[in-house]
């Protein structure tokens, strides 16, 4: 496993470290994350269970749009799904596969060198370009700093 963090900003505001996980079905926000988002998550779905290294959780979907912060390039907006999980959540916000990274291209560039640093490189997919071709129009690479560890700090 190789824990990959990214900046972003949740809704109009809250920005903070991501956990980029490949591994996880749905993006997940914490109670307290959604508490300072509530007037800006969208309609709740059903309760859905999903399974995590704490066991099994309840969350409810809500759309958030989540923008990850590029440091070349403009900044990438998603409408995103993300399970709102309850108090037992003590994992950070988690950018899942499906309702965010399924609408996205994306590369991990580690960096090999000592004096690079490891980036994140995204493009749209094919069913999002219409909703995001003004961003990214000029054809331009969207590539921000991300950290990663070895051993996860989460």
């Amino acid at each position: 496993m190789l824990p990959v963090a990214v900046r972003c900003r949740l809704g109009r505001g809250l920005t903070q470290w991501a956990l980029w996980d490949t591994a996880s079905s749905w993006s997940a926000i914490g109670s307290e994350t959604a508490a300072v988002l509530r007037a800006e998550l969208g309609p709740a779905g059903a309760p859905m269970i999903i399974r995590t290294r704490f066991g099994r959780l309840v969350g409810t979907p809500h759309r958030l749009p989540v923008t990850l912060l590029a440091s070349h390039g403009p900044d990438l907006t998603l409408d995103a799904t993300c399970l709102v999980l309850g108090q037992e959540w003590e994992g950070p916000t988690v950018l899942g596969v499906r309702g965010f990274m399924e609408r996205l291209r994306f590369a991990l560039d580690l960096a090999e060198s000592a004096s690079a640093r490891p980036m994140l490189a995204l493009g749209v997919s094919r069913s999002e370009e219409s909703v995001l071709r003004a961003g990214l129009s000029d054809g331009s690479a969207w590539r921000a700093p991300c950290r990663f560890r070895r051993r996860s700090p989460w």
